[in-house]
């Protein structure tokens, strides 16, 4: 299937969101939580970058912003397999992404990875517009550990 063929089947599975393709061949999509995703195709490889904007950089605490990030994108812990964030250098937005194989792809799996998406996207926007909560600090001393000796 074309990426064409695989964002209408999964539109028209979505109920039809609002969806448009710019020049590029990129796809935005706004969900009906109000979700901005944006589809667009790999220049080099028989991919897509699935993206939304989950936040801004925070002016102030921004050490506790950036450690809950780190903290779940950590094995996947809070986040979708294959999701990351970055920083868009203009904007200082936080995006989850996610680069996706569309090799071989089918509609029923181009459409679980684009909901698995689009429900981590709006959990992350979600959490993110909430103020953040500071973590304490371990009290552990290198004492506390025991080392394996052989």
């Amino acid at each position: 299937m074309t990426l064409e063929q695989l964002i209408l089947s999964a539109a028209a599975a979505l109920g039809d969101p609002g969806f448009q393709y710019t020049r590029d061949k990129t796809c935005d999509m706004v969900l009906a939580n109000g979700l901005h995703l944006v589809i667009e195709p790999s220049r080099t490889e028989e991919a897509v970058h699935l993206y939304a904007v989950v936040g801004n950089l925070p002016a102030f605490d921004r050490e506790v912003f950036v450690e809950t990030l780190l903290r779940a994108q950590l094995f996947h812990r809070e986040m979708g397999e294959g999701c990351c964030f970055g920083l868009d250098d203009d904007t200082d937005e936080i995006l989850l992404n996610r680069k996706l194989s569309i090799q071989n792809l089918g509609e029923e799996s181009f459409l679980s990875v684009l909901n698995e998406f689009a429900n981590w996207a709006s959990y992350w926007r979600d959490k993110l517009q909430a103020p953040p909560v500071a973590t304490p600090s371990s009290s552990a001393s290198l004492d506390d550990f025991q080392m394996l000796r052989a």
